[in-house]
């Protein structure tokens, strides 16, 4: 555990989110089939990691096993190694906070409890796992994925999907791209609470009336976020919690 996560914790004192790269090797590659995978298998060996950033997924995925549309160049996919938060409570809220951190700095919102958006069209996602280290113990990694230069999506998610270039109107290379996020992710507090990052994901949030099917295939309507960022829904006029690995996007 970092002695910053320790400090935190005993609340002697407030600290702001570090990125991984900052303390362990950032690892480029042309190829891969999941920054994801690879993150993990670097874990499993005990090998060095803050993040992995790849220039072509060739089997990027996202929650409940979707599969991520990444074209060389034009995706930003990366997955950040939090070595630092081994046995942190709350993991999925470092999730959250870089969705909150690409939002900002590519001017979108977010969607609980991965998604960034705007106008109802999908720019990113993130997907936060559990992963051993060669000890056992398990490490938040966070896989983001954010679309950077794309003109045109295949039909499939061509109504759903924008870039930042179709978004703003110029292109980004991918670096550019994750520094200009881990700048804004390093200006957050440290998050081991719904309490630090509840008011600005707030201010960025449009999960409001949004649907989502849970678990045993009920549709449900977003009515809010829960104390420690839960969902609350409604289905027939009945409250429900879900947390994320219980509840999908769209019915």
């Amino acid at each position: 555990m970092s002695t910053a996560f320790r400090v935190r914790q005993n609340g002697f004192a407030t600290c702001q989110m570090k990125s991984p790269i900052a303390i362990a090797p950032l690892i480029s590659l042309d190829s891969v089939d999941s920054t994801q995978n690879y993150a993990a298998d670097l874990l499993k060996r005990g090998q060095p990691i803050g993040a992995v950033l790849a220039l072509q997924q060739t089997a990027g995925r996202g929650r409940f096993g979707r599969a991520w549309h990444s074209p060389p160049g034009e995706c930003l996919a990366v997955s950040l190694a939090f070595t630092d938060y081994v046995g942190h409570p709350r993991p999925y809220l470092l999730g959250m906070g870089l969705a909150v951190a690409c939002a900002q700095a590519f001017e979108c919102t977010v969607q609980w409890p991965n998604d960034v958006v705007y106008e109802n069209r999908k720019l990113g996602g993130i997907l936060t796992e559990l992963l051993p280290n060669d000890k056992g113990e398990s490490v938040p990694v966070v896989g983001v994925g954010i679309n950077l230069n794309q003109a045109n999506f295949p039909a499939d998610i061509a109504g759903i999907a924008t870039s930042v270039r179709l978004l703003h109107g110029y292109e980004i290379q991918l670096i550019d791209a994750l520094e200009r996020i881990l700048e804004q992710f390093e200006a957050l507090p440290e998050l081991l609470n719904w309490s630090e990052l509840a008011s600005i994901w707030m201010a960025l949030d449009t999960t409001k009336g949004k649907q989502y099917k849970l678990r045993d295939g009920q549709v449900a309507t977003a009515s809010g976020l829960g104390p420690d960022g839960e969902l609350i829904c409604e289905v027939d006029g009945r409250e429900h919690w879900a947390l994320a690995a219980d509840a999908l996007l769209g019915p």
